[in-house]
């Protein structure tokens, strides 16, 4: 079932763009794999209309010039997400152990609703605050949702909420696969079994 945004307010983990531009676009998944991981929602304004007129070509072809200016590469998964005014294509990108930076060699971060750059020592410190080691967001075999605590999911959310003084749009799921403690598929990773996990 895909992930439901109805208040269509761009925030920490989640940016609404209702233009196709491949250079913001492109910052905007820099900046979400250097901090919490986060969702582009395509053809949406804060509003909440949707752009039906956008075509599914123009929509791949945006992100993939935007992914040419990523170093390195940057994950995302596609998918469709409901909005006050439809179904929109939204982008998931998680969060990334690797420091990301544009082609043009500009490191940034997500702040707010903001992608903010990053200048001498400040990168130096996010390198070194990000794992070297993807054991981390490795899946863990055997391992389902359920093994997760969701009362230190929902505890996790409102301290997040709080700190960013704003709702996190996204649900659950789509909110751990961001930060790493899902994969994509579901499954829970070293991480979110360390974070989230009843045993």
């Amino acid at each position: 079932m895909p992930p439901s945004y109805q208040d269509n307010r761009s925030g920490q983990t989640v940016e609404y763009m209702p233009d196709l531009d491949a250079d913001r676009l492109a910052e905007t998944l820099i900046a979400f794999a250097n901090s919490d991981g986060g969702t582009v929602m395509i053809g949406v304004d804060e509003r909440g209309q949707v752009d039906n007129s956008l075509m599914q070509e123009e929509i791949e072809d945006a992100l993939r010039m935007a992914l040419a200016l990523c170093r390195p590469g940057v994950r995302t998964q596609w998918q469709r997400s409901e909005t006050k005014g439809g179904e929109a294509v939204s982008i998931l990108v998680p969060r990334s152990t690797d420091l990301h930076s544009l082609q043009d060699g500009r490191v940034l971060i997500r702040a707010g609703t903001e992608n903010r750059p990053l200048v001498g020592d400040a990168i130096s410190h996010l390198a070194a605050t990000k794992s070297s080691a993807d054991s981390e967001i490795e899946s863990v075999p055997g391992s389902t949702f359920e093994d997760l605590d969701p009362e230190m999911i929902a505890e996790y959310r409102a301290k997040r909420e709080e700190r960013q003084r704003r709702p996190v749009t996204s649900d659950d799921a789509s909110m751990l696969v961001g930060m790493g403690a899902l994969t994509e598929d579901g499954i829970p990773t070293v991480t979110g079994l360390l974070l989230f996990g009843y045993e």
